[in-house]
This record gives structure tokens, sequence and C-alpha cells, in this order.
């Protein structure tokens, strides 16, 4: 449980550097990433909480206007944490977040906004997974 608090306090200060800056830094993401892979090299299923960061990096190869290269390092580090099991509805909370607050933007009509951070979009979606997780509802 220490390990996934460290990332929520993570996540909030990836939140505000991405907010403020639209970065994720390397110095920080770089060996929050060791420490973790360091903490789950004795549970190897915790690895394949890597592979939705892989299958995205693949998408940024494509496109790299569709995800920025610090959300994929984000969501590397969040899938080792958390493992494959706790990735998936983290990624589909992740994604609702973002989509109704870019679907509620539009609906206002903001001009120019076309992308935004997802870093807040992650961190929400990992403590709605928590949360849920957690109600046993």
């Amino acid at each position: 449980m220490l390990i996934v608090a460290m990332l929520v306090c993570l996540c909030g200060y990836f939140t505000y550097t991405d907010l403020t800056s639209r970065m994720i830094p390397n110095r920080v993401i770089y060996p929050a990433i060791l420490i973790a892979l360091l903490w789950r090299l004795l549970e190897p299923s915790f690895l394949l909480g890597m592979i939705p960061a892989v299958l995205l990096l693949g998408l940024f190869f494509i496109n790299p206007c569709w995800l920025g290269a610090g959300d994929i390092k984000l969501l590397a580090l969040v899938g080792l944490v958390l493992g494959l099991d706790q990735m998936w509805p983290m990624l589909f909370l992740t994604c609702f977040c973002a989509s109704l607050y870019f679907i509620i933007v539009k609906l206002m009509r903001k001009p120019g906004l076309q992308k935004g951070p997802l870093a807040p979009f992650i961190l929400a979606g990992i403590v709605l997974t928590l949360v849920l997780q957690n109600s046993h509802i």
C-alpha cells in the first residue's frame, strides 16, 4: 500500500508539471520507474502491467500527436505499481474522465482546445480505481 500511496503523490506532482509546463520530468519519472521495477522484480506478474504502455508506445510511433512520451512513461510506472488487473479499469476510468472533460469543454464552445495534459486524468483514474476497488460495490 505504501508504493501505491507514493504513486498517488508522484502523480499529483506530475499533474502539476503537466498542467504548468506540459512535461513529465525525466529526472523524476526514470528513478521512479527504476524503483518500481526493482520493487516488483520479485513479482514478475506486475511486469505485465506495462503491456498497455507498450501498446501505446506503438501508437506514439504511428502518430506522436496522439499521446505524449511522458504520458507513456507515466503509464509504464502506473502499470508496474498497479499490475495488469488494475491497469485496465484505471485506463478505462482515465479515458472516461478525459472524454467527459473534453465533451464539456466542447459543449461550452471553448475555442482552441484540441488536446490537453493527460496526467490529471491518469491521477483521477488511479484514485477512482482504488476507491471503487476498496468500496466493494
